[in-house]
């Protein structure tokens, strides 16, 4: 899993909203969302990621991480889209 070492408590949600805001920065990452809003996110149980961790290339890196993790299990219960 490359790439992929996240903090406990860390979810997709937490990260694409990470993500969403370095983009809306056009890729810097050196700005945090502000304290309202990390407070409310560690009010959920969840973490903001390191800068390191917020770049396209760690979301691609946990996405594959994370699909090559569950994809088995919902394989092997036949879990289809509908």
């Amino acid at each position: 899993m490359s790439g992929a070492k996240l903090a406990v408590g860390t979810t997709l949600l937490t990260i694409c909203f990470c993500h969403s805001q370095a983009s809306l920065r056009g890729g810097d990452t050196t700005h945090r969302a502000g304290g309202t809003v990390e407070k409310r996110i560690a009010d959920l149980g969840q973490m903001i990621p390191p800068k390191e961790q917020l770049t396209p290339k760690a979301l691609y890196d946990f996405h594959k991480a994370e699909t090559v993790k569950w994809w088995p299990i919902i394989k092997a219960a036949g879990i289809k889209t509908q």
